[in-house]
């Protein structure tokens, strides 16, 4: 969720990437198409672990790809129209990404307390990424502030553009928000610490 949320492993670690612009669309095309041999190692060892996960509690999995034909159906569809694709290897390494969402979302639905366990990912990711955002923002605007060539400033934070940083704010607001009635609805009780924290990454992120 946090790569998903931000940016890819190779960007993070070399954060000049974003501000190196390509020589020219054809050049930008080809690294984008052939990716990044650090993203697919990590992707890959955090699929195959949650495959492995997903095996040990193949009874649960099992019932819910089960209760989710249509979506298993949509998957298996897009990894066919790999063989008709002009480039059928980035095609089926991007559909092997795809995949990895699927494999993860498992993973999440098949934890002892499932609501639980996405909450769990959505506060940590929004806890981690917003406050970092406006710390590269306002301290280090060489990783949180990107310049283009009109001489516009753009706030990126940890994100790839602003229409990044724009949709990881609005999806973490929205959750905390969502969080929040869900949660006077149910009448559980929460932490007071946990309440002021999520009140301030909230608007951090508004």
């Amino acid at each position: 969720m946090v790569i998903c949320a931000s940016r890819s492993v190779n960007e993070w670690l070399n954060p000049l990437l974003l501000k190196t612009p390509s020589v020219d669309q054809a050049d930008y095309l080809e690294g984008s198409l052939n990716g990044s041999p650090v993203d697919r190692l990590v992707l890959t060892i955090a699929i195959v672990w949650g495959v492995v996960i997903i095996y040990k509690r193949r009874g649960a999995a099992a019932a819910i790809l089960k209760n989710n034909k249509a979506l298993l159906a949509f998957t298996l569809y897009l990894g066919v129209t790999v063989l008709w694709s002009d480039i059928s290897d980035v095609s089926f390494k991007r559909w092997v990404r795809l995949v990895g969402n699927l494999v993860m979302a498992v993973v999440l639905m098949t934890e002892a307390q499932p609501l639980e366990s996405v909450r769990a990912v959505f506060r940590r990711t929004a806890y981690l990424l917003i406050p970092l955002s406006v710390i590269f923002i306002k301290y280090f605007p060489r990783l949180g502030v990107l310049y283009i060539r009109k001489g516009d400033m753009l706030w990126i934070g940890v994100a790839v553009m602003k229409n990044g940083l724009a949709f990881l704010c609005f999806v973490m607001a929205l959750f905390f928000v969502w969080d929040a009635f869900h949660s006077r609805a149910e009448r559980v009780k929460v932490k007071h610490s946990r309440v002021l924290s999520d009140v301030v990454v909230l608007v951090m992120a508004l």
